[in-house]
């Protein structure tokens, strides 16, 4: 009789056993997965976040040859103030704020040419511009 008391002691133990590493496997599992619902999440908040989409497009082939064409096209002028900028230093302003419009505000004639200390000053505020 003692026997089968130990054997069935040892049955439960090897099932309690049984269940803390299925337990924990579960858990590590469950961690797995919540890593990666974040990351995904992570990446699709900064696929429809506008300024990073503006971000991603200044520093694309793209904005980048925009950005050339149109510093030539205004003969290196601010938007702005009217005066001559160094290309190295013109910053590209959007006219519409992207508060305002989202991912609206990110389309080429939307945006202007300005020095920092310009584009800075402006802020969100809407102006007229010179051009």
């Amino acid at each position: 009789m003692l026997g089968l008391i130990d054997h069935m002691s040892n049955d439960s133990a090897d099932k309690e056993n049984e269940l803390h590493r299925e337990r924990a496997i579960l858990r590590k599992k469950g961690q797995d997965v919540l890593e990666n619902v974040e990351a995904a999440l992570k990446k699709g908040k900064t696929a429809t976040d506008p300024r990073q989409q503006f971000k991603n497009w200044l520093r694309s082939s793209e904005g980048q040859a925009w950005e050339k064409a149109e510093f030539q096209r205004r003969k290196g002028i601010c938007a702005y103030c009217n005066t001559l900028m160094r290309e190295a230093d013109a910053v590209v302003h959007h006219v519409e704020p992207i508060k305002k419009l989202g991912c609206n505000a990110n389309r080429v004639e939307n945006y202007r040419l300005l020095h920092p200390n310009c584009n800075l000053s402006i802020g969100t505020k809407i102006v007229d511009f010179l051009f």
